[in-house]
């Protein structure tokens, strides 16, 4: 069975920050992160989304 890779999604919050939405078609979508800005939010995906879950922190 092939296992769909994530997407990585920013998205703003209520209160203004950013988080990343991570879309994996398997149950709920993840939240990660509380970032100040989008851009941040995005350097998180570039940095990250290969490994994740793996580098989730």
């Amino acid at each position: 069975m092939d296992s769909l890779k994530p997407e990585f999604q920013p998205k703003r919050r209520k209160t203004g920050t950013w988080t990343v939405v991570v879309v994996t078609g398997n149950g709920p979508d993840s939240h990660v992160g509380d970032f100040a800005t989008k851009k941040e939010a995005a350097d998180w995906i570039a940095a990250n989304s290969e490994d994740w879950p793996a580098r989730s922190k």
